[in-house]
């Protein structure tokens, strides 16, 4: 027989150029041959050995049909991530604690009301080295009643407080900090 070989009773069967057999074929104690596709070599086998050595190429064959590629991982996206730093409200001056700034990257909401006697309101929200105390960024300097929201950045991580210059109207602010990430693919 040549071009297919069978392992009897298996329900194996594999076909190919190439493949030569001898004698009564492929049992316990058959024998046979097979040629090395393009190489010449003839390669004889006997007894077990042959019936061990079909197995193992057939379930190598099986084995390398039903491998498949994982899919490919969507990129990585970078994004922003606020973290809470503090929120703080009145009406006039203050002060708050001291805080560390890791990035250096702040997000400032604000609101003012009730502003008496009208266009008399007046908000500054000012960064300071808590070291120093020096001036490090003014946020916001506002004047009447409104809102918004205002990101601003500093050279360096450091510790800082926040002083709130206020005349007739109320306040709140808060502050968050800005976090560079990254999302898992």
């Amino acid at each position: 027989m040549q071009g297919s070989f069978a392992v009897r009773g298996s329900g194996f069967r594999v076909q190919g150029s190439g493949f030569r057999v001898r004698g009564s074929g492929f049992g316990v104690h058959g024998e046979g041959s097979f040629t090395v596709p393009g190489s010449g070599f003839t390669v004889s086998l006997t007894g077990r050995l042959l019936v061990v050595l079909a197995a193992l190429c057939v379930v190598t064959l099986l084995a390398a049909a039903c491998r498949s590629t994982p899919p490919p991982r969507p990129p990585s996206k970078d994004i922003v991530v606020w973290k809470s730093i503090g929120s703080w409200s009145g009406r006039g001056d203050k002060q708050t604690e001291t805080f560390t700034g890791d990035t250096g990257g702040f997000r400032v909401h604000w609101e003012t009301t009730k502003e008496a006697p009208a266009g008399g309101g007046r908000l500054r929200v000012v960064f300071r080295s808590g070291d120093s105390g020096r001036e490090i960024i003014e946020a916001i300097d506002a004047r009447g009643a409104g809102s918004g929201t205002e990101e601003v950045a500093a050279e360096r991580p450091r510790w800082y407080y926040i002083t709130v210059e206020s005349a007739n109207v109320d306040w709140t602010i808060a502050v968050d900090e800005r976090i560079d990430a990254h999302t898992k693919p």
